[in-house]
């Protein structure tokens, strides 16, 4: 059901490009950037990069894992959720400051709030 949701996703930013407006306005590669490079980099600074592979392989894969390999795991990626989500709070403020800083320039606000 996830991946239905998220070609639905996927699908609603390709209708506003093909609409007319710019990629810019749905997505900033420099917070895009900012969110995956801290989450990834920051929780293999937190686990080992093996681990998080086999954490992410076998959430994926759905098969049965042993009870300590599945509380490795479930440390492991709520470490990656924690960070994702402070990583998004980042990417936001900076957004937000790059959106005040340019408050004289009209056409710079839309893609700084984006």
């Amino acid at each position: 059901m996830g991946f239905v949701f998220a070609v639905l996703g996927v699908g609603l930013i390709l209708a506003g490009i093909c609409m007319g407006a710019e990629l810019g306005m749905f997505i900033d590669l420099p917070s895009v950037a900012i969110v995956t490079g801290c989450t990834v980099f920051f929780t293999f600074a937190h686990h080992s990069v093996g681990q998080t592979f086999k954490a992410f392989g076998a959430a994926i894969s759905g098969k049965d894992v042993s009870a300590a390999d599945g509380q490795t795991y479930i440390r492991i990626l709520s470490t990656t959720r924690v960070l994702a989500s402070a990583s998004g709070m980042l990417g936001s403020l900076i957004g937000l400051v790059s959106m005040l800083a340019n408050m004289s320039d009209p056409s710079a606000i839309g893609p700084a709030m984006a």
